[in-house]
């Protein structure tokens, strides 16, 4: 028996009945070393090949210092190869620079040479894309350029540039098909032809996404576009003390995971919204919601309750805004969910619940490395998601009509061949069957049942005792003032 990645905390709780017996049988005497490529860091969509870069760390478990030849393959031919010494149990990182794919998605992965009798982990797959960038609608009010300069300007300062913005007056949007873009942005807009909003909000169901930031000229409208909302209060901090900072923030939203440093910004104005119905990611000192999202049928609203500018605030003058630019594209472009590398046994999100009635039974798709459809045409019309179950290339069609490429890897806990411990194993084979720990577990919490009832037996008489003593006082009692009377 190896040591495995989940091993049972609490053998008390796999306690199995008496008349079952498990026996283990042993498959090695000593810990096997064996080495993997424990992780790999790289683009998963990109426009120039030159500036890409993939990073892996090649891992040694219980192995010798040694060197090893770590080669980068596309599409099954290798393309670069170096060598890397890892020390004794221990990491060491290699960096490809450049990454020369053809367009379209490409099945990639590092690979070291075989050296241990575990094979399965010597590769880690990976997934890219190759396209030109995408386009990013930007909606602005007629005299602001301070917006579409700051939010262009971080958008381009990005590693990949994948996306590049086209800005326009909301007055002159009303043709604008917002399907051809990767996401919208409505920057301080006032209102917005009705025809825009009714396509926007469609666009949004169907799984599109937009960021809206209110500005201050949603402080004097009814109904937020699109997020559908209301602005209940302005607060112009300016007034008041000169400014507010972040409160609280939720990093384990993918759009701000790198966005510490908004507790250094100074915001100076922000819409007071309801966050009925929403997720608040991020709060003011004072409780007012600075970031929220929607979920709408598909797709996602992210509201922020201030402005792109530097009039609102300060975010825009911090090097942390090209960070939070770069992440909220990527996410609402639904980058980060139609692609990366993926764990065996993990779950991939087919349709959002909220949006399946809303979807009108759109199918998906997914197509494993076998080459087959591990999912039957009903499944495919309402299944919410799907279970990778193999090491390979899984390639899927999603609810919004994306299509991805998705690289799944064995888990690299697993990579760890220590032989478990024997005092483990008495554990974990004494709690089947009725062994000296199962009974030992199974001892004690029936002594502390008994314990339990015993103690309120006591309590009870006790209880009733004091009950009977106070009604023969008061029966007493009553008695006398009956003779005085």
């Amino acid at each position: 028996d190896m040591q495995q990645a989940n091993m049972p905390g609490n053998f008390a709780d796999m306690v199995l009945p008496g008349n079952v017996a498990l026996t283990l049988h042993p498959v090695a005497k000593a810990n096997e070393p064996n080495w993997n490529v424990e992780s790999v860091n790289a683009p998963s969509q990109l426009v120039d090949t030159k500036k890409a870069r993939v990073i892996a760390v090649v891992a040694g478990h219980g192995t010798p210092a040694a060197q090893r030849t770590v080669s980068l393959v596309i599409n099954g031919a290798m393309s670069a190869t170096k060598k890397v010494d890892v020390p004794a149990d221990g990491r060491a990182t290699v960096a490809f620079d450049g990454l020369e794919v053809p367009f379209g998605d490409s099945r990639c992965e590092v690979r070291i040479d075989a050296a241990d009798g575990f094979a399965a982990d010597d590769a880690a797959r990976f997934a890219v894309k190759r396209a030109d960038p995408e386009r990013v609608l930007f909606v602005h009010q007629a005299g602001d350029s301070r917006s579409q300069l700051y939010f262009g300007a971080a958008m381009g300062a990005s590693a990949q540039a994948s996306f590049v913005l086209q800005p326009i007056i909301a007055e002159q949007a009303a043709d604008v098909d917002p399907s051809k873009y990767a996401f919208v942005v409505l920057s301080d807009v006032a209102s917005l032809p009705s025809i825009l909003e009714h396509g926007l909000t469609k666009y949004v169901e169907d799984g599109g996404s937009v960021l809206v930031a209110a500005g201050t000229a949603d402080s004097h409208r009814e109904r937020i576009p699109v997020y559908g909302e209301v602005v209940t209060d302005a607060h112009y901090y300016t007034r008041s003390g000169g400014f507010a900072n972040v409160g609280t923030m939720d990093q384990s939203y993918p759009a701000v995971k790198d966005a510490g440093g908004w507790l250094d910004a100074k915001f100076f104005y922000a819409s007071a919204v309801s966050p009925a119905g929403a997720r608040v990611v991020a709060k003011l000192a004072d409780g007012t919601p600075l970031l929220l999202e929607k979920q709408i049928g598909q797709g996602h609203v992210l509201l922020f309750t201030s402005g792109l500018d530097n009039v609102t605030n300060d975010l825009p003058l911090h090097p942390e805004f090209v960070a939070f630019v770069d992440e909220v594209s990527r996410y609402l472009s639904g980058m980060e969910r139609l692609s990366g590398a993926r764990v065996v046994d993990s779950y991939v999100q087919l349709r959002s619940a909220a949006g399946t009635k809303a979807s009108g039974g759109t199918s998906v798709e997914v197509v494993g490395p076998d080459g087959k459809r591990p999912l039957t045409l009903a499944e495919e019309a309402v299944a919410q998601s799907f279970r990778l179950t193999n090491a390979g290339f899984y390639h899927v069609r999603f609810a919004t009509g994306r299509d991805a490429l998705l690289a799944v890897n064995p888990d690299p806990r697993e990579s760890g061949l220590e032989v478990i411990l024997p005092e483990t194993l008495k554990l974990w084979a004494g709690s089947a069957g009725g062994g000296d720990a199962a009974a030992e577990a199974t001892g004690t919490v029936q002594a502390k049942e008994e314990s339990k009832y015993g103690l309120w037996w006591w309590v009870m008489l006790v209880v009733l005792v004091a009950a009977m003593a106070e009604s023969l006082v008061a029966s007493r009692y009553l008695g006398a003032q009956r003779e005085e009377a």
